[in-house]
């Protein structure tokens, strides 16, 4: 299976959950948009969920956006791929595509697997963790991927 090419965005904003977990907060702001990045902080991985949605204008500046960033994307790929956007662009789209076919549409390069994607990269992009069991540590048979 091979993933066309596309660019994914999205929009999350707080709908009630500070107020179910008790937390209130303000907000001072001097413009319509000043607003957006303030809301609740998600501990330990830090993003911040908006206190609102987004107005219909600022859903159109946010589309607007992605389209040009997935033009940005069409531009490159096409480039590394010696066609042009529009070449590109009609096979991609956020299709999902087998092997076979990106091959014929000019996606990729040659069938393979991950460990011919891994040889062609130079990388091994499949992570193993070693597993050991707790009878390295003098314990019984259960087998521990951490620790």
């Amino acid at each position: 299976m091979t993933g066309s090419i596309g660019v994914a965005g999205g929009w999350l904003h707080d709908a009630g959950l500070k107020e179910q977990l008790g937390i209130s907060t303000d907000v001072v702001t001097a413009g319509p948009h000043a607003d957006l990045g303030f809301g609740l902080a998600i501990p330990l991985i830090g993003p911040v969920l908006p206190d609102r949605n987004l107005s219909g204008a600022e859903k159109e500046v946010r589309l607007r956006n992605m389209e040009h960033l997935y033009e940005l994307f069409l531009e490159k790929a096409a480039r590394h791929r010696g066609m042009s956007p529009q070449e590109i662009g009609e096979p991609a789209g956020g299709r999902i595509w087998t092997g076979a076919q990106a091959l014929q549409n000019g996606l990729a390069d040659r069938i393979g697997g991950l460990s011919g994607g891994n040889h062609a990269s130079g990388k091994n992009h499949a992570r193993r963790i070693p597993a050991r069991t707790s009878s390295d540590r003098g314990g019984t048979q259960i087998t521990h991927l951490w620790g």
